[in-house]
């Protein structure tokens, strides 16, 4: 069963169109002036539907935005004035070459946790490491292990109303795997126009959750240093046990 397929990803930014894309690039910018980079260039790994990198090309950086999804890239392509910043390129992470290196790589929206085995999430650092000029810096967030395990995800409908008037349900079922720090969701998805279903698909997503001493070891074993985590959103603390989403910052 594939991921983020034409189905899903058609309603993609329906079912996440309250998530606020512009306070996390100002969050990213706040990140970069904490540590001292003022990026102009930056390569987004896993860009979804172009969320954060239409936004930061507003901004006035140079983006180059990178999915493995043919069907996401397509819904951001068109998303984007023709012709303009930023550039998006359908690959694997694991497979992308970068044409020149970059200030910052940004990786957002639980990306990461995709890479559900040690060998792919160092690929994941290793690949980032090379997309990066000396001294750039390396952002992505992740599920916080601790706050996983004290709050277990649950069974979850979610309802909502598309621009064209579709009903769409979603239903989501998480199955925790304690073992290999993974979660499987099984999502289920049904559109519904003027109450009969016009349309549904499924996908079973698998996402890996992370401890700070486990993700300090990949990043250092690629060769990343000034490794700092905080809670998604957050600058003055380290994630604790109530923090699902941290972010991590590593030069």
């Amino acid at each position: 069963m594939s991921v983020f397929a034409s189905g899903y990803a058609g309603w993609y930014d329906t079912l996440y169109r309250e998530k606020d894309y512009a306070a996390e690039c100002a969050y990213l910018e706040a990140l970069f002036a904490r540590l001292g980079l003022a990026p102009k260039t930056i390569i987004d790994l896993g860009c979804g539907t172009g969320g954060h990198a239409l936004l930061l090309a507003r901004r006035g950086y140079r983006v180059t935005a990178v999915d493995r999804s043919p069907a996401m890239i397509d819904i951001a392509e068109k998303k984007a004035p023709a012709g303009s910043n930023p550039r998006f390129e359908v690959s694997e992470i694991a497979a992308f070459v970068a044409t020149e290196p970059a200030d910052a790589v940004i990786s957002m929206f639980a990306v990461a946790g995709y890479q559900t085995s040690a060998v792919a999430f160092l690929d994941f650092c290793r690949k980032a490491r090379q997309c990066l000029r000396p001294g750039g810096l390396f952002v992505f967030d992740c599920w916080h292990g601790p706050a996983v395990l004290k709050d277990p995800p649950q069974k979850r409908r979610r309802e909502t109303v598309s621009a064209s008037g579709e009903t769409i349900i979603r239903q989501a079922d998480p199955e925790i795997d304690f073992s290999r720090h993974l979660v499987r969701v099984h999502y289920d998805l049904q559109a519904f126009r003027a109450g009969a279903m016009v349309e549904r698909t499924a996908e079973d997503h698998i996402m890996r959750y992370f401890f700070v001493p486990e993700t300090r070891l990949f990043l250092e074993d690629v060769g990343f240093s000034e490794i700092r985590f905080f809670p998604f959103l957050g600058l003055d603390r380290e994630p604790g046990e109530t923090d699902w989403t941290m972010t991590v910052v590593a030069r």
